[in-house]
């Protein structure tokens, strides 16, 4: 899968750079609290041990009351079938799960390797901004599906390339087998078969061919899809609602996803690298204008669906601006007509076409993917001008920073909410007195471990909470419910916060929405309000 006109020393050497990079991102956060999705994977692997053959024969609370896991399913099952034999070599300890699924970091970052050299001279630099990505760095990390996209999909365009350039058959029909295996991690993955057509036709690859390469990566899901429906894995109104989500047709709910997924790309990925591509394009000019006034146009207050303080509009319409002029400028003829161009081009589209159709809302766990194909067709621009691409290495460098130092405060969010958990166990558990929580992420993994319940409104919500009992209440967190009356009760408030003046998630009136745009258009904020706030309440 090397490319023929690189030479081999250089490639092992550069393989051994990014394997090596990648770990040394991954090493400071081995240890970081299960949180955001993965206590729900993790539940699903962890019943897959106690009965393999029925993986959600069990009820899950994960919206805010109990039901079948089934009706809440709307993934593939490699993921949970894969995590299951280490949650059992691990004993659920974070750093050894995460370290014996590191491999599949490296995999991913090595075929990001071997994508980027196909298309430049000095893909070594490119490849590690991408993988220091805050959007990417922080996302990669984490139990879920994303991880295994990157794995086996990046390996599954590695191999394609390999086929076609490198005159290797069997490659084809290997690219075909990690495809079906990144979409059986999970179906969003669907966005890297546009650019692998794309790049069969392109290259004149016969038609029967080409259709037995989408056949075979197509298969294995096709056969889930019609399993789940008959409702051991999934059911068609989950697979709609976790997809498309509540008030996805709404106008407003468009913009709002609109300026999320603009500003999410800018930010994370963007926005660093303007100082690179300071060059104006000829002839786009209108529609440059066009689309950027168009993308201001977004933000103004009329749209708004909460309140929008005036340094968070101003950092938005930043973000989405440098995105969509990046977007605009990478359409352009020079970069179309680049070696790999159109593969690029189509692999961004359908990115961003997934993103604004089929989310539930913009996540940064899938702008991750809009990544390498803007950064490496940048860099391929940028060798293009004598020496335009050593201004790559300062961009790294800061980028690595910031990827750093919002990684220290989101680690610090989910350790908040391990603690309190943990210390509540410590100081409050008591014969004759039940521990509760509402709320999901990192609070519900560690509450149920020690023993928590969580408030289920199919059984009475907080009705059933007893006096004496105590409940756990985070402020950042989703689906956390309310009590339904005034309680007579004893509140202890945990306020979280963090030296560094930058968050990921947030609550009152900023928009920091790092994991959802639910949460704000933003991908991080610039501010020191807490990390977290959590409430302990014991009813009297």
């Amino acid at each position: 899968m090397i490319p023929r006109d690189a030479r081999a020393d250089s490639v092992r050497f550069d393989l051994a750079v990014v394997a090596a990079f990648t770990l040394l991102l991954a090493l400071p956060f081995l240890g970081s609290a299960f949180d955001i999705d993965e206590p729900y994977f993790l539940a699903v692997a962890r019943h897959i041990l106690a009965d393999p053959w029925h993986p959600l024969d069990f009820r899950f609370n994960w919206f805010g009351k109990a039901v079948p896991a089934s009706d809440i399913n709307v993934h593939p099952m490699v993921l949970p079938y894969v995590l299951a034999p280490f949650l059992h070599l691990s004993g659920g300890r974070e750093w050894l799960m995460r370290l014996f699924c590191l491999p599949f970091d490296l995999m991913a970052a090595l075929s990001l390797y071997l994508l980027a050299a196909r298309t430049l001279a000095k893909p070594l630099i490119p490849t590690l901004l991408v993988l220091a990505g805050p959007a990417y760095a922080l996302n990669m990390h984490h139990l879920m599906g994303e991880k295994w996209i990157g794995a086996f999909g990046f390996a599954s365009m590695a191999a394609l390339l390999s086929a076609i350039e490198d005159d290797r058959a069997a490659w084809l029909w290997g690219s075909a087998a990690l495809l079906a295996l990144a979409l059986m991690s999970k179906f969003t993955a669907i966005f890297l078969l546009a650019p692998a057509l794309v790049l069969l036709i392109q290259r004149r690859v016969p038609l029967r061919r080409v259709a037995s390469y989408a056949a075979l990566a197509l298969a294995p899901l096709g056969v889930m899809f019609v399993v789940g429906h008959a409702g051991t894995l999934m059911h068609a109104r989950s697979l709609k609602e976790g997809m498309l989500g509540a008030g996805a047709y709404s106008w407003l709910g468009t913009i709002d996803r609109l300026r999320a997924t603009a500003a999410f790309c800018g930010g994370c990925v963007c926005l660093p690298l303007l100082p690179a591509l300071r060059e104006s394009v000829r002839g786009r000019g209108i529609a440059q204008a066009a689309g950027l006034a168009a993308v201001a146009a977004l933000f103004l207050p009329a749209f708004d669906t909460s309140r929008v303080i005036a340094l968070d509009r101003a950092f938005g319409i930043v973000c989405a601006l440098s995105a969509v002029w990046t977007w605009l400028r990478l359409s352009s003829e020079p970069y179309r007509c680049s070696s790999l161009g159109n593969f690029w081009l189509a692999w961004l589209a359908c990115v961003i076409a997934v993103q604004l159709t089929l989310y539930w809302s913009a996540v940064t766990r899938f702008t991750l993917f809009m990544a390498p194909p803007i950064v490496f067709l940048s860099a391929e621009f940028l060798e293009s001008r004598r020496g335009g691409g050593a201004i790559l290495r300062p961009i790294l460098a800061a980028t690595v920073g910031l990827t750093l130092l919002l990684g220290l405060v989101d680690a610090k969010h989910a350790a908040a909410e391990r603690d309190v958990a943990l210390r509540v166990v410590r100081s409050a558990a008591k014969p004759g007195r039940t521990l509760w929580f509402t709320g999901h992420w990192s609070l519900q993994y560690y509450m149920e471990q020690a023993g928590g319940r969580a408030i289920d409104v199919s059984e009475g919500g907080w009705d059933r909470v007893k006096p004496g009992d105590v409940v756990v209440v985070p402020m950042v967190n989703t689906n956390v419910v309310p009590p339904g009356r005034r309680l007579l009760a004893d509140v202890d408030t945990y306020s979280v916060g963090h030296p560094v003046p930058l968050r990921l998630t947030a609550y009152g009136d900023r928009q920091a929405g790092f994991y959802s745009s639910v949460f704000g258009f933003l991908p991080f904020t610039i501010g020191l309000e807490p990390v977290d706030e959590l409430s302990v309440v014991t009813l009297k």
